[in-house]
């Protein structure tokens, strides 16, 4: 009973589990065994008149049960937390085989052997080896979850180099772009100053290549609308649409507009650009 409660009072210091107390009542039945020398040492120092005999050395040997089950108790499981997850099914069933063990060394030795001295060694033994084990698999433990903290800060590390050099590549891309709308725009404004509406519209047309005839395209504006269906076919969707957007903000910006169709077989796009008074409109079918 004395057992049950130093193991219960430890517990309840540190906040232990369910699975501490299983661990720490299996731990402490053969323990409790290393306490009779100590009675016995004691029990010279005690004064005879309280308690004479046998009695004086149980009453001793319970208090230092109690005294040692909560100490030991509060080291452990500090220990184990540190160390090893005290719930790990491993370390349950390895430490309940270590329990068990002890027991029946000490049933086997108490029955074989008449030396306390041998036996309390015996007992001492067992117990560090018990000891040695549970450091092991925590060591092991500790181990183990430190390669899996650089495992996986390995693949955060590796993640964030694939995403800068996608970033990168997406912005060189994005220049690319630009670089090439600008001169295509800047094309066609002198071709405008020029009144070469010809090369004009055939420079119009050099930029709807890029949206292929032979499947349906996602579009801006009033197509996207009206043909949610539409697919693109370009290899990174993220750039469609700019060409067209940049048509519509030329023609805007001259005073002029441009609007857009799509239907089963074709892609039209009409530009209307206002000319000294006078209107031309374009149709230009892709």
């Amino acid at each position: 009973m004395l057992l049950i409660f130093a193991v219960f009072m430890g517990c309840l210091l540190t906040k232990a589990t369910l699975s501490h107390l299983v661990i720490l009542a299996l731990f402490y039945i053969p323990v409790s065994g290393q306490l009779h020398p100590l009675s016995y040492t004691i029990s010279y120092l005690w004064p005879a008149d309280l308690l004479p005999g046998w009695n004086m050395i149980y009453v001793i040997r319970a208090l230092c049960i109690l005294v040692l089950s909560v100490l030991l108790t509060w080291i452990l499981i500090k220990l184990g937390r540190l160390l090893i997850k005290i719930t790990d099914p491993f370390f349950l069933c390895l430490i309940t085989v270590c329990a068990l063990g002890l027991n029946i060394a000490d049933i086997y030795l108490g029955a074989i052997m008449n030396s306390m001295f041998i036996l309390n060694i015996t007992y001492t033994l067992l117990v560090i080896i018990s000891l040695l084990i549970f450091l092991l698999i925590g060591e092991s433990s500790r181990h183990q979850a430190e390669n899996q903290r650089l495992l996986f800060q390995q693949e955060i590390e590796n993640s964030y180099r694939n995403y800068i050099f996608e970033l990168e590549e997406k912005s060189q891309q994005i220049r690319l772009f630009r670089h090439e709308y600008q001169g295509k725009l800047l094309l066609m404004k002198t071709l405008l100053k020029k009144q070469d509406y010809q090369t004009l519209d055939q420079e119009l047309q050099d930029m709807l290549e890029d949206i292929p005839t032979a499947e349906q395209l996602v579009t801006s504006g009033n197509v996207l609308e009206n043909n949610p269906d539409l697919k693109t076919t370009k290899s990174n969707p993220s750039y469609h649409g700019y060409g067209i957007r940049l048509i519509r903000q030329i023609a805007e910006k001259y005073n002029g507009a441009a609007d857009f169709s799509a239907t089963k077989e074709s892609f039209i796009c009409r530009v209307m650009l206002t000319l000294d008074g006078v209107d031309e409109e374009k149709n230009t079918p892709v």
